[in-house]
Parts: C-alpha cells; sequence; structure tokens
C-alpha cells in the first residue's frame, strides 16, 4: 500500500512491526455481543490473518465482554497488536436480564432483522454513562487492563468525551499523564462526536502543553464535519461506511463499500479508519480497499458530482 501516513509507523505502531500496518482498525462494538462468541472469534483470527493488526474496543461493548475475549484470542500475539480500548459508558451489571437474553436476541435477529433497531434500543438503555473522575478514570484502566490480560494498553479513551468532563477537572488529565508515565496506557485521548467536536474547546487539551494525543470521532463522504480538527498524534474516524449509499444508483454501486472506505483514506491520509467487520467477506472487502489506498484523480472527480447531485 502506498502509505502516506508513513508517521504513523513511527510514532504510533510497536517498534517491533516489521512493516506499516494497515491503517485500518477491527471495530469491535459487536463482539460478544450481538456477534456470539464463536463468530466473534473467527471474526477476530481471520481479521489478524488478512494483516489487520487495530482492535478498537471499550469497557461497554459485549455488554461488558468484548475486551475479555479480545485479550483471550490475542494473548499469543499481544506484541504485533495494536489495542484501543475506553472508559466512561459502563455496560449494566453481569447479572443483568439483558445479558442472560443476549442468545435469544441473536436467534431472532436472524430470522427477524427488521428488529435489529427496536433490539438496540432497548440494549442501549442499560448502559451507564458515569460522572468523569480522576479516580475512576484509573479504576476503568485497572479494569481494562485485566480483562484484557495485558500490562498496557497502546490507546485509552475517554468515551463520548464532553467540555464538562474536563472543566475544573485538572485532576482527570493530571491522572492521564499518570498512566502514560507509568506505561500503563501508550497515548490517551478522546471519543466524541463531530458536533461535539465543532461546539467544545478541546484544542486547549489537544495543544504543545497539553495531555491528550487523540481524538477519534465519526466522519464520511457526507459529513466531514470534523476533518480539519488536529490532534498532536493521530486521527481516527469511523462510520465511513454511511456514504455507501450515494453510490446505490450510479456505477460505484457493486464498489460501493470498499470506495467509501477508499475515500476516506484519500481525503485523510494519516489517520485511521475504524470499520465494523463483522464476517469474513466484510473484513476482505475492507482489508482489499486499505491495501489499494488513494483513489485516482478521475474517481474522486467523480464522487465530488455524486455527492452534488445527492439528495436532488
Amino acid at each position: 500500500m502506498n502509505n502516506p501516513g508513513e508517521q504513523l509507523t513511527q510514532v504510533f505502531w510497536p517498534k517491533h512491526c516489521s512493516e506499516a500496518p494497515l491503517q485500518l482498525s477491527f471495530g469491535c462494538s459487536r463482539l460478544a455481543g450481538s456477534l456470539g462468541k464463536k463468530d466473534s472469534i473467527v471474526a477476530v483470527e481471520f481479521a489478524i490473518e488478512q494483516g489487520v493488526r487495530y482492535f478498537d474496543v471499550a469497557r461497554s461493548y459485549g455488554y461488558g465482554g468484548a475486551e475479555s475475549l479480545l485479550g483471550k484470542i490475542l494473548k499469543s500475539k499481544r506484541e504485533q497488536i495494536w489495542i484501543s480500548s475506553k472508559f466512561g459508558i459502563e455496560p449494566p451489571p453481569a447479572r443483568n436480564w439483558r445479558t442472560y437474553s443476549l442468545p435469544l436476541a441473536r436467534r431472532l435477529l436472524k430470522w427477524l432483522p427488521g428488529l435489529r433497531r427496536s433490539v438496540q434500543k432497548v440494549a442501549g438503555s442499560s448502559f451507564s454513562r458515569r460522572k468523569i473522575t480522576a479516580a475512576y478514570a484509573q479504576s476503568s484502566l485497572e479494569t481494562s487492563l485485566r480483562e484484557i490480560n495485558t500490562d498496557y494498553l497502546d490507546l485509552y479513551l475517554l468515551h463520548d468525551a464532553s467540555a464538562s468532563d474536563f472543566q475544573d477537572n485538572d485532576e482527570l488529565l493530571t491522572a492521564l499523564d499518570k498512566c502514560k508515565r507509568a506505561g500503563k496506557c501508550r497515548f490517551v485521548g478522546i471519543t466524541a462526536g463531530p458536533e461535539k467536536i465543532e461546539e467544545s474547546n478541546f484544542s486547549a487539551l489537544f495543544g504543545a502543553n497539553g495531555v491528550l494525543d487523540v481524538f477519534q470521532t465519526s466522519g464520511s463522504l457526507v459529513n466531514q464535519t470534523a476533518f480539519s480538527f488536529q490532534a498532536p498524534k493521530l486521527r481516527i474516524f469511523h462510520s465511513a461506511l454511511q456514504a455507501a449509499k450515494i453510490f446505490e444508483q450510479s456505477e460505484f454501486r457493486d464498489d460501493s463499500v470498499a470506495l467509501s472506505i477508499q475515500w476516506m483514506f484519500s481525503a485523510l491520509p494519516s489517520s485511521i479508519l475504524v470499520v465494523g467487520m463483522n464476517s469474513k467477506r466484510h473484513i476482505e472487502i475492507a482489508v482489499d480497499a486499505a491495501k489499494r489506498g488513494a483513489l485516482s484523480p478521475a474517481v474522486l472527480h467523480r464522487i465530488d458530482e455524486l455527492v452534488k447531485n445527492y439528495g436532488h
């Protein structure tokens, strides 16, 4: 892959990586949740075989089970893998009735996929947003390390951050910096929606004297709000596939997912893209698009035309 983001290898990827990994992250939001244990293991192991080296997980994913499952799969491969986890949104208690109903919910969705949105709405109500304190940030990190069975995280992110989380909260930044200095996480940052990044004054936290290294947000061909926001070390984007619908009535309709991913690499060459890869087919498409790299000027021009005409 022609990799204009070579700085990622120099700054972020572990030194033992013999070559620049794909600028592609396996989004683990469905791991051990709507994607069962067996299918989760198959997907993660296949992704590694295909060259994926970055896995994006969170305390809340898989109703609190994603970190543990990921850790078991990656245990013998930890030194070749980059792991990001998040804190701030807590999964339901282990004995919550929703966790026991997961196998039934998976079977129902196979037969009645139209129920997915309703199931997701009910599931979402079981998670809780915690008050963000220094003590909580440190304890959640210790929990993630224990669940993943690792001594360190490559990246530790505040999940769905807002400006109020940091207001009069210097202790939080001090705690995150302390975690870095102790070697328990290599880099720290936030995840936030584009609207929060635009409205909140996060820039001071990322400046020369700031503690934060990374931000992660959503973005796509149809949502470029956060593209101009800068982080000192790395920008990570997800939700790229929102743009696939633009190609439905065009000559690109049979390659819409891959083109959506390639367009992101063209627009954001020094960023990493998080993609939900829940089957071997999804993984093959995403990896192939990442290896192809940036689109040609002619294709980019044609996509610009499609965007201008979209919705008219």
